[in-house]
């Protein structure tokens, strides 16, 4: 557990020390937001039905471009051969990286979730809802985390991420949806989407720690 802390300590000073790809994936969302607000003002679409759905594809791309540089400092600089020297488990890195990336993505969609509730006229029913939501987020953190070594390392990585990632994530992203329903009060949510998204979330978990080690060490 110590040496899990100490990564973490230093994966949050490097990620202050370098906020680029957060205020790239704050900026996208709140620049898609204001574009929604436009579109749907102009079409005059009913912001019920699409708005839930428009976030978490918003969410999604704001991830990707959060995570994407996740370690482009450790494999510049050779960290990961000194951790390997030091015998760190490579499950702490990729834990210590899902943790920090997902503290702020998770306060990015909060950010977002603020912004949607002030330009579309629409309350937040249902607080509680919050609590699975950050559970699914955690869950495609966890696999856009463990796969953005694909992206420094090969020319075409950020397409492969897109093109195995966002499958992968396909039914998380649908559960969290109707999850979003529910937190505005839209509709109410059924057991079995949450189940999904719960199930989900904790196999992403699983899986992309496990993956992380065979990514890392190609």
């Amino acid at each position: 557990m110590k040496q899990l802390t100490i990564l973490f300590k230093k994966d949050i000073f490097l990620f202050w020390r370098d906020t680029s790809s957060w205020i790239a994936g704050l900026a996208f969302g709140v620049i898609s937001i204001i574009l929604y607000a436009l579109a749907i003002d102009i079409f005059i679409l009913e912001i019920q039905l699409i708005l839930p759905g428009l976030m978490w594809v918003t969410f999604l791309f704001c991830g990707i471009l959060i995570t994407s540089n996740s370690f482009e400092n450790e494999l510049n600089e050779g960290f990961i051969d000194g951790l390997r020297i030091m015998n760190v488990p490579m499950v702490f890195i990729a834990i210590s990286k899902i943790l920090v990336n997902f503290i702020f993505i998770f306060s990015t969609e909060m950010v977002l979730i603020f912004i949607s509730v002030l330009f579309f006229n629409i309350e937040i029913k249902s607080y509680t809802m919050l609590i699975p939501i950050s559970f699914i987020t955690l869950g495609f953190v966890s696999l856009l985390t463990c796969l953005s070594p694909i992206s420094y390392k090969a020319p075409t990585g950020t397409i492969i991420t897109y093109i195995f990632g966002i499958p992968l994530l396909i039914p998380l992203i649908l559960a969290a949806t109707k999850i979003t329903y529910s937190l505005f009060g839209i509709t109410v949510l059924e057991n079995h989407w949450l189940l999904l998204g719960i199930l989900f979330s904790f196999w992403q978990i699983i899986m992309s720690v496990i993956l992380f080690q065979f990514i890392i060490n190609e």
